[in-house]
Parts: C-alpha cells; sequence; structure tokens
C-alpha cells in the first residue's frame, strides 16, 4: 500500500536535518573529542509579529527610531559623517554601471550607494535622492533586463551584495514605491535570496565551493548577510514563493548565522588577514543587529564579538597610520570600519569608542576607512564616552591566531612589536576541520601565508620588518627560518593560493609571554610548520624576541635539521640603507621626517655569514640574511633599534654555553642581556653575569660600568638566583621579575601567559636566619627565616602579585 502524501515544508526540513546531525554527532566513537562550541545566547522568537506590514525594520525603524535618526542627523558629533554621507551621494551617477548580469565589484557599489542615497533622503527629504535611488533599485530589479544577479549561480557576492543593497532601499525607502514596484522588488529579492540558499549546500562545481565549506571565510559572512537582510526586509510582505517560505529564509539565514558565531576565533582575531577581519566582520555585526532589532534573537556571542574590537585596536600601528602585516593585506586601515562602533556601543567599551574617534580623526586615510557612513550614523553611539587608551594593556596575546602585540603607547612616536607564530587557519578553524574525524573536511586556508616567526617593529608613521604582498605564500618572503635553497614550511607555493595540508593543527605555539615592567618577552616555537609536507628538512625552529622597555627588539633563533645543510635568517624591510657595523641603518621618509631603526646581525656559530641586497620583490625593499653553512644546528641573534639619539647607538654580539644561545646589546650607559634555553624541551639551566635561572628564557639590564644586574626577568621560570637571594616556585612555573633597590629585592610575579592565574607560592632563599618582614602586594608579613636560610611565602591565585624582601 503506498504511503499517503503529506505536505511539508523546506523549514521543518531543514530543522529536521539539523536536529539529525546532532543525534549523529552524539553517537560518533572511536575517541573523537569535540572541541566546545563557542557561547551563543539562545534565540528566541524568530520576528517581532508586531513589524508586520511595518517599514523600516532593518535597525532603522526598529533600534534605531526615525525620531532618533533626525536627532543625529542634527548633532555635532555626526556632523562629519552627514557631510561625508551628502557628497557621496551626490557624486553617484544617475544609475549604476551593471554589465550583463554584473560582477562582484559592480554589485558592491550597488550595496554601497542605496544605503548611502536611502539615508540622504531620509535626513534631508531632498528629491534627488529618492530619485536616484528608485532609478538604481528598480533598474537592477527589472526582471526582464537583469534575470541574474552575479554569476556562480547565484551564488556570488555579487548576489549577496545586492541582496543587502536592495533590500536596504525597500525597506527603508518604503513608501518610496508604489504597491506595484513594491512586488517587483521582493520578488526579486526572494528569487535572489532562494537562489543564494540553493548555493549554500551545491559543492559539485569546486570553483565555486570556496566559501562553502567552513564557517570563517569573509565570503560567507557577506553570503550570509545578504540573505539575512532580504528575509528580514520582505518577510511578511507577500513575496511570491519560489520555493521557500519567508520563514524559511529568515530561519535559514539564523541558523547560518549562528553557526558562524559558533566557530569564528574566540579571541575576535581573523586568520585571512586583519584587512578580511574588517571586510568580513562588517556582515557578521549587520546580521546579529538585524535580528537584534527585528526580535530574531540575541546574537551577540561573547567573548567572539567585543574581541573583533580589540583585535582591530591591537593590530593597528603608533599613530593609526596602518596595520601589522599578515595574510592577503595592503596593511591599511582599508574602509569598513563603521561596524566598529556598534561593537563598542553594545558593550559600553569606552577604549574601543576611543580608538575609533583617535582613528577617524588621524587624517585623509584613517577618515576614509570609515566610508560607508550611513552605517556610521546608524552605529555610532554619540552618548558612549570614550574613556581613553592610557589603562588599556600595552600587551596582548591573541592565542587562536598566534600573534602577540604589544607596544609603547599609542601615539605616533610610541614604538610596536607584532610577532606571528601560530598555525594556518588558526586554532578554532582547525578544531572545525577535526570535528567529524582528523583531517576530515576542506577549510579556506587561500589568504593565509606560511609565515611562523615573521615580525615587525612600527614607530613614527614607520614599518621596519617588510611582508609578503597579496598571492605571494612563499615563507622567504617573511621575517622568518628558512634552510637550502630558501625552502620554507609547509603550504608555501610559488604560484596559486595556498591550501590545507595534513595534521595542520597544533604545529606552532606561543609557549610563554611576559610583559612584566617594560619588557616584553615572546617565545614562539614553530618546528612543526617546517615537518612534512615541508622539505626544509628543518625539525626545530624556536624564536625568542625580548621587546626591551617595549622601545628596541633583540630576536634570538635556535634552530636544527636532521641533515646538514644552508640555514638562514630572514629579514626584509623598506628604506634607504646605511652599513654600520654589526649590521644597517634603515632610513624612510615620512612626511618631512626621517625615520631610522639600526638593524644588527649576529651568530657565534663558525663560518656564519651575513649579507644584504635588494629583493627581487620590490614590496619588500632589501633582504638581510644571516647564514650557517651546512650545519644540523644554527643559531642566531638580531637586533632592531630605533635611532633617535646618540644614546641608541647600537652593537651586538652573541655566544653560546651548554644548552644556551645568549647575546648582548650594549648602547651607551647600558647592557641587555638575552639568555635562550637551548634544550630539546626549551627550558634549562641559564647563567650570565650576575645572575642564574632555571628558565626558558632570561632578560638582564645593567650598566655598562657594572657587572651586577640592575633588572633580572625570568619567563617560564622554575627559580632565579640574583643580588644574593634566590626565588624558587613551588606549583608550577611563573614569569618573574626582580628589581635589584637599594636595600630590597622586589618579585614581581604573573602567570606564563596572560590567562593564567599564578597561585603558585615562592620559595626564597640565602637570607639571614630569624624573623624577616616581608611585603606582599602592599600588606607587610612578618615570617621567620629558617636555619637553612628559605622562608616560603604564601601566595593566591590571582594575576599577578608583587613581593618585597630585604637583601641580605
Amino acid at each position: 500500500m503506498p504511503l499517503p502524501r503529506r505536505a511539508f515544508s523546506r523549514r521543518s526540513m531543514l530543522l529536521g536535518s539539523l536536529v539529525g546531525a546532532a543525534a549523529a554527532g552524539a553517537a560518533l566513537g572511536g575517541g573523537l573529542t569535540r572541541p566546545a562550541v563557542g557561547t551563543v545566547p539562545a534565540a528566541t522568537g524568530l520576528i517581532d509579529p508586531a513589524l508586520a506590514g511595518v517599514h523600516p525594520r532593518l535597525i532603522l525603524g526598529t533600534r534605531v527610531s526615525l525620531t532618533e535618526l533626525q536627532r543625529r542627523a542634527a548633532a555635532p558629533a555626526y556632523a562629519p559623517f552627514v557631510t561625508t554621507l551628502i557628497n557621496y551621494a551626490n557624486g553617484r551617477a544617475a544609475l549604476p554601471t551593471i554589465t550583463g548580469n554584473g560582477d562582484d565589484n559592480q554589485w558592491q557599489s550597488v550595496y554601497w550607494a542605496l544605503p548611502e542615497l536611502a539615508m540622504a533622503y531620509l535626513i534631508t527629504g531632498n528629491s534627488t535622492y529618492s530619485t536616484k535611488l528608485r532609478n538604481w533599485t528598480l533598474y537592477v530589479c527589472d526582471p526582464t533586463t537583469r534575470p541574474q544577479w552575479g554569476g556562480e549561480n547565484g551564488g556570488s557576492m555579487g548576489n549577496a551584495a545586492g541582496l543587502i543593497g536592495v533590500s536596504v532601499a525597500y525597506d527603508w525607502c518604503y513608501d518610496l514605491f508604489s504597491p506595484a514596484e513594491r512586488a517587483t522588488i521582493r520578488d526579486k529579492l526572494a528569487l535572489q535570496a532562494d537562489r543564494l540558499i540553493d548555493q549554500f549546500g551545491n559543492t559539485s562545481v569546486a570553483t565555486d565551493a570556496y566559501w562553502k565549506n567552513d564557517p570563517q571565510p569573509n565570503h560567507r559572512h557577506f553570503r550570509v548577510d545578504g540573505i539575512t537582510a532580504a528575509a528580514a526586509a520582505i518577510h511578511g510582505d507577500g513575496a511570491a514563493d519560489s520555493g521557500e517560505s519567508d520563514d524559511y529564509r529568515l530561519e535559514f539565514a539564523r541558523s547560518q548565522l549562528r553557526h558562524v558565531l559558533n566557530w569564528i576565533s574566540p579571541d575576535g582575531s581573523q586568520h585571512e588577514s586583519i584587512t578580511y577581519a574588517v571586510y568580513g566582520n562588517e556582515h557578521i555585526i549587520r546580521a546579529v543587529d538585524v535580528f537584534d532589532g527585528i526580535g530574531g534573537g540575541d546574537l551577540w556571542a561573547e567573548p567572539e564579538l567585543p574581541g573583533m574590537g580589540s583585535f582591530k585596536v591591537d593590530m593597528s600601528l603608533p599613530g593609526f597610520p596602518a596595520q601589522f602585516w599578515y595574510g592577503d593585506t595592503d596593511g591599511s586601515q582599508y574602509y569598513f570600519n563603521p561596524f566598529l562602533w556598534r561593537i563598542a556601543g553594545k558593550y559600553g567599551d569606552g577604549e574601543l569608542q576611543d580608538f575609533l574617534h583617535r582613528l577617524y580623526t588621524s587624517g585623509s586615510a584613517g577618515a576614509t576607512s570609515f566610508f560607508y557612513n550611513a552605517w556610521n550614523l546608524l552605529w555610532f553611539d554619540d552618548s558612549l564616552a570614550a574613556t581613553g587608551l592610557d589603562d588599556r594593556p600595552t600587551t596582548r596575546l591573541y592565542s587562536d591566531l598566534g600573534i602577540v602585540a604589544s607596544r609603547s603607547g599609542w601615539a605616533s612616536t610610541d614604538v610596536s612589536l607584532h610577532v606571528k607564530a601560530g598555525v594556518m587557519g588558526g586554532r578554532r578553524l582547525n578544531q572545525w576541520r577535526d570535528r567529524l574525524g582528523p583531517n576530515a573536511t576542506y577549510i579556506n586556508v587561500g589568504h593565509d601565508h606560511p609565515d611562523g616567526g615573521h615580525f615587525s617593529m612600527s614607530f613614527g608613521g614607520a614599518v621596519f620588518g617588510a611582508y609578503a604582498p597579496y598571492g605571494a605564500y612563499l615563507t622567504k618572503q617573511t621575517n622568518a627560518i628558512v634552510a637550502g635553497a630558501d625552502v620554507g614550511q609547509a603550504g608555501e607555493r610559488a604560484t596559486g593560493f595556498t591550501q590545507p595540508y595534513a595534521d595542520m593543527r597544533d604545529r606552532a605555539s606561543i609557549p610563554a609571554v611576559s610583559s612584566l615592567g617594560a619588557d616584553t618577552i615572546i617565545a614562539a616555537d614553530v618546528s612543526g610548520l617546517y615537518a612534512s609536507p615541508s622539505t626544509s628538512g628543518i625539525t626545530r625552529a624556536r624564536r625568542t624576541i625580548a621587546f626591551l622597555d617595549r622601545q628596541a627588539a633583540i630576536v634570538l633563533d635556535d634552530v636544527t635539521a636532521g641533515t646538514a645543510k644552508d640555514i638562514h635568517s630572514l629579514f626584509h624591510s623598506k628604506g634607504t640603507v646605511t652599513d654600520v657595523t654589526g649590521g644597517s641603518d634603515i632610513a624612510q621618509t615620512i612626511g618631512s621626517s626621517t625615520v631610522t631603526a639600526r638593524y644588527l646581525q649576529s651568530s657565534p656559530d663558525s663560518g656564519a655569514t651575513f649579507s644584504h641586497a635588494a629583493d627581487t620583490l620590490a614590496v619588500l625593499g632589501t633582504t638581510w640574511r644571516s647564514t650557517v653553512p651546512s650545519t644540523t644546528a644554527a643559531h642566531f641573534a638580531a637586533a632592531l633599534v630605533p635611532q633617535r639619539s646618540a644614546a641608541d647607538a647600537a652593537t651586538l654580539a652573541s655566544t653560546t654555553a651548554t644548552g644556551q644561545l645568549s647575546a648582548d646589546l650594549a648602547r651607551p650607559g647600558r647592557i641587555d642581556t638575552v639568555a635562550v634555553a637551548s634544550t630539546t624541551d626549551g627550558r634549562g639551566t641559564l647563567t650570565v653575569p650576575g645572575a642564574q635561572a632555571d628558565a626558558r628564557a632570561l632578560v638582564v639590564r645593567r650598566a655598562s660600568t657594572s657587572a651586577d644586574p640592575s633588572v633580572l626577568t625570568v619567563v617560564d621560570a622554575a627559580s632565579a638566583v640574583v643580588a644574593g637571594v634566590s626565588v624558587a616556585v613551588q606549583g608550577g612555573r611563573r614569569n618573574l621579575r626582580l628589581t635589584v633597590e637599594t636595600s630590597d629585592l622586589r618579585i614581581t610575579l604573573a602567570g606564563v601567559l596572560p590567562d593564567d592565574l599564578p597561585g603558585a607560592d615562592l620559595v626564597l632563599g640565602q637570607l639571614t636566619p630569624g624573623a624577616i618582614d616581608i611585603t606582599v602586594d602592599g600588606t607587610v608579613r612578618h615570617l621567620t627565616v629558617g636555619g637553612d636560610g628559605k622562608v616560603t611565602v604564601t601566595l593566591t591565585p590571582a594575576d599577578r602579585h608583587e613581593v618585597l624582601v630585604p637583601r641580605p
């Protein structure tokens, strides 16, 4: 007997498939452990029933009322946005340029122009803007002349861009269109949204599947935003059903958005580049804001979304001329920053608000980076006070991508250092790749570069430490280690976008970061990036960078190889080069000023050579090469020192001892020594004049006329000895900073990584037996030193502790 036919909706099929997938996942065996899912607040209703037939509703009219918009349009704080908005709207042509079905760039122009024209009309009432808006909208929605938007069978970025722009025009300026015109527009929006929805699961065309497999590429975020805007704009308005219901479109958009929010980087970083982070994150924030406004649920995922703001701040260089260059980027501040106002307003982040104010007023490039002024009027909240950046930490670790950002401050005269030592795609994306089994799913890392260990320094508007341009995917085009004929890390390609390779997870790490006192010390291990499929033969690549006073950097590289070969440490930079003892002065012209840094090269290894020459890629400027020939173990030291006065004149020397590599940076009146363990596990006994430690790295500062250290910083330490006092850590390893004062030793204690809670106790030794007063976090403790000269100081878990102990 045949089964009876019954009606069903595509929406019920979607929800059923989601439930089924969850059930199947729960039943997976084989020891597979799923990574934790990101925290996304539970969704409630799909759309507020009170919005039926009501427009506008896409942020405007819901979260920001029309009355509030008029207030903003007249408020002084918004005046620059209004002026720029009107200028752009005035410059828009009578009709868009669309050739055939249009390409991505042509449709992005539609997406940029229609919100501008709509907003210009709403705040001025000027028919010039309403006429342009009507003409543009009806032109692109004509089903006869424009049967398709973009390519890829409806799956293109062009289609997504068209959906956003036309949805805004339809919703914000609903009353400008006749009933017949509205029907034409919403039917076209429904059709194009359905075509895009259909392409989410179509991976049969390999060249069109670049955005469909994983949740992190910026291209996917475009598409989710497009469907969200269209589905929310036309819901309940009676669009012709091309096979999908209003509810299904909106539910599909929300489920896709939740999927993205569950799997983006938890710290706000983005593996494709900071440029692509801005390019894609704008769409995530707009989609979340739309759902928030229409009653589709609170999707403000934490810490992912506030992290986007922090990441933007920390990737920007002092004075905000550019951003840290990694991945496919041009290093500029780019054009899509208005969404960051919304993050600041949502989370009451006065520091982010202050940064955005500074960026916007930093010059023409800063203002241009907030290009799309319709969104500035909706997302900037003038009631949020900018609280300044003075209290913001100057060193941040973004562990998902393996980036450390450190700086002396936020002015153009300050100095920043950025270091990247992570896996392609970042940790979170590799967890997603492995969620059904190791290497089970394709992920898009086409914009990632094989750049583990890359670093750069910036001050005075100049960047020292150039990086590979868009489309150049070789390790030798970054500031990193290579071997033989410049063979680098796994994944490098001479042509074409980078592709994922097997077992990318856990190949690189930053095991320790210390930002105690005025110095930042970063330990990076990128050894795994040189394993197969790389043919470099490198078996160990550990880089330690000491950012002294957050002004000058010493870089130590400990490298081994399975068989003897030439090993090279590379550094690239633009600028005019003048040779000095042990290196070069690099001068860059910034405006009417000359900004100079000194790059020094050293190695204690026999036969080491040092050279520099113009790189074959002009964007890299000059390439400095330190080489240890035909070896299985190479040790390199380098320094990058801003040259502002005679006090900055520097020289560099390096030495090795059993299990240790060290370097001395000498400047007038001071010497800084950095030592790192070159043992198998990267930890060991380190000895320098006047100090000793069991640690991963140490930094000693002393006057050039004295053999006694004034400051000892110890990273990932079990113990240290300086100024006649021994300090041992009980309960785990910690970062320590020991400052030698006239009669006391000041000990600052923190976790090995920024998120660690240093609950370990300290055992102080080599003290005089008897009563002793030790100050812990400002409170005096009356303790007794035992006959063995030791006393234990108990500490509760906290961010950091400070202990003051009298010197014997």
